[in-house]
């Protein structure tokens, strides 16, 4: 067999190179394809078990409330289902009332919590005033859009919520208030940013 040349064996050398770079692709086509239909299977697998999940909560579940009973479960804190009934016998029914209306019940649940917030907070709300005009001595700043409002909005929740912590310094603090805060003001960065100023 004659001696190849240095430009033949060079010629040879890439051929085979271009050889096995193909081979190479198409081995990484058919890899992520079988990745994407593994994904697929999984995906589909996890919408099955979500779906086998819903259905078996919704043969445990009890049935709906009523619709009092609805809109009680809706106000945190305030008052639930399961106590509306008691409250309405024990409180209204010394009073001859047999069969007071929710919102009878609902206003004496909020007078409750009134009571039971503002010995947390100590009216920390006769605060806020007093620290909008310190920090605004020439009134409030001039609200012309709608991202105006937005920051705003969130700067005043921002100031409840500090005054809300203040109140409570001496005892540690309102963890609550204190997340709430740091939130809100989180939010009123991305206002910022949003209106090129961060």
């Amino acid at each position: 067999m004659p001696e190849k040349t240095p430009e033949e064996a060079i010629a040879e050398a890439r051929g085979r190179l271009a050889d096995i770079e193909a081979k190479s692709e198409a081995l990484v086509e058919e890899s992520l394809d079988e990745i994407a239909e593994l994904n697929k299977q999984k995906r589909a697998k996890d919408i099955r078990e979500e779906l086998e999940e819903i259905e078996s909560f919704s043969k445990t579940e009890e049935a709906l409330p009523m619709p009092d009973e609805a809109a009680a479960r809706s106000y945190d804190h305030m008052i639930d289902a399961d106590r509306y009934a008691l409250q309405r016998e024990n409180i209204f029914e010394e009073d001859g009332i047999h069969d007071a209306p929710y919102a009878a019940v609902l206003l004496n649940q909020c007078a409750k919590l009134y009571a039971e917030r503002n010995a947390v907070y100590k009216d920390n709300f006769r605060m806020v005033g007093a620290i909008m005009k310190a920090l605004f001595p020439d009134g409030p700043p001039a609200l012309e859009t709608v991202q105006d409002y937005n920051r705003w909005h969130l700067f005043e929740l921002a100031i409840v919520k500090l005054s809300r912590y203040a109140v409570t310094y001496n005892e540690g603090g309102h963890e609550d208030s204190l997340d709430d805060l740091i939130v809100y003001m989180a939010m009123v960065a991305q206002c910022d940013h949003e209106n090129g100023h961060r």
